[in-house]
């Protein structure tokens, strides 16, 4: 069994979070997580895991079309994430679930 990444793209607004994921999702083979609201600013981070290269790939793919509609605020990729930080990554506080 491969370990799997984490992904993150932090967008400003909900609609740049949603075109993100959408062009992940579409161009590697990865799973989304969900989206999480931040307390400010409008930042929403969209959380995504898979492997190291497909996440790799979506974490471009999706920068690359948020950078068409809106703005990044940043974006993340955690390699090889440990068992703690899955459960983290799926705890559901401050989650909405899109799958």
């Amino acid at each position: 069994m491969s370990v799997q990444s984490l992904g993150l793209i932090e967008t400003v607004g909900l609609t740049a979070a949603i075109e993100a994921a959408d062009a992940a999702i579409k161009s590697a083979n990865i799973v989304l997580i969900g989206y999480e609201l931040t307390k400010s600013n409008g930042v929403i981070t969209v959380k995504f895991e898979g492997e190291a290269s497909a996440v790799n790939t979506a974490i471009s793919a999706g920068c690359a079309a948020v950078s068409r509609i809106g703005e990044i605020h940043s974006h993340k990729i955690v390699s090889r994430q440990e068992d703690e930080l899955t459960s983290a990554s799926y705890a559901d506080d401050n989650m909405t679930v899109i799958i």
